[in-house]
């Protein structure tokens, strides 16, 4: 399932880049919390909780975070604020342990504590998270609506608006509104751009030229090679944007040149092991120029691995409306089930 974007965005790593490569030093030791515990050393322990996960070690906090669930109740009535941070964290825990749906529960009560709080800039980031993860599993509504609010309390610019702008542009290239997909995309584009933010920027067009090449435009290979620019650092942004690439070739008849695409996409998701964002669409782009290149038991293959994908992040939702979203409404997930890659 894809948390990619998602843990980018809570633990304040650049896209694509891994748990850990930006880890620093290993938190400092906390001091034993006062009883109760103070505001100041909730909020210590929150932050460290967040380095533990930043670092790849997301098991090293549970000692702290055994210690500030029980103080939830209290902490809402009372101090919404510090229940804020540590739903928050226990939304990051969550998503890196797998549990979607323990994550959907804790962000949004983590925005309606910082919305109680008068914090309107954390709860923006918080409904922008949960927006995103209703996005990932097909609940459509829920998504668009979480997300536009996210966008209208968060202001033109800065990370959390280009993100919930791509996001949406997600959400509504699925519901079929094409025209404010595209020009959200181009915003967010914009807006990452203007803060120097090269693979943001990166995800954003390679989003674009999806966009393009099921328009026919003929700025989809551009769009797309300008992505694959961007994040030609990164192995899992090289492997996104491939996918994007290898899409837009194919949409202008470059049979030959998107299957080369395609290949090098998956090779590098290959490297990796698992993308954490963008997975089944590097597969199913690969599916795509495999049959237009004439080779049915490769994109077989390909559409196998996808299949695979998806079914065992569906095993991992216990709510079945939320599982059967997740298996009918993403247009990749239906794709994959349907055994076509078109």
């Amino acid at each position: 399932m894809d948390v990619g974007f998602l843990l980018a965005a809570r633990l304040d790593l650049e896209l694509f880049s891994r748990l850990g490569s930006a880890s620093g030093d290993e938190p400092a030791a906390l001091a034993p919390p006062p009883t109760p515990p103070s505001p100041t050393w909730i909020h210590d322990a929150a932050r460290t909780v967040a380095q533990h996960q930043r670092s790849g070690h997301a098991e090293r906090a549970w000692p702290l975070l055994r210690v500030l669930e029980p103080l939830l109740p209290q902490l809402e009535m009372h101090d919404p604020a510090s229940a804020g941070r540590v739903l928050g964290a226990l939304a990051t825990q969550a998503l890196l342990e797998g549990d979607f749906e323990a994550f959907l529960d804790r962000a949004r009560r983590a925005a309606a504590a910082f919305d109680h709080a008068g914090e309107a800039s954390t709860a923006s980031r918080e409904r922008a998270s949960l927006g995103a993860g209703y996005r990932q599993l097909g609940a459509w509504d829920d998504a668009e609506r979480a997300l536009r609010a996210a966008i209208a309390a968060s202001g033109a610019d800065g990370s959390v608006t280009a993100l919930a702008r791509l996001d949406l542009a997600r959400v509504l290239t699925a519901c079929g509104n094409a025209a404010e997909a595209r020009a959200l995309a181009e915003e967010s584009a914009a807006i990452f751009a203007r803060g120097k933010d090269g693979a943001g920027e990166g995800a954003a067009r390679a989003w674009l030229a999806g966009l393009l090449a099921m328009a026919g435009d003929g700025g989809a290979v551009t769009e797309a090679r300008r992505a694959l620019d961007l994040l030609s650092r990164s192995p899992a942004g090289r492997a996104f944007a491939g996918a994007a690439l290898a899409r837009a070739l194919l949409a202008e008849g470059s049979i030959a040149a998107a299957l080369e695409a395609a290949e090098a996409a998956h090779d590098e998701m290959k490297a990796l092991g698992r993308l954490d964002e963008g997975e089944v669409m590097v597969r199913l782009a690969l599916v795509d120029a495999r049959r237009a290149a004439g080779d049915g038991a490769g994109a077989a293959a390909a559409l196998g691995e996808a299949r695979r994908g998806v079914l065992a992040d569906a095993a991992k939702l216990r709510d079945p409306a939320l599982r059967r979203a997740f298996l009918e409404a993403v247009p990749e997930h239906r794709r994959a089930l349907a055994g076509s890659g078109t």
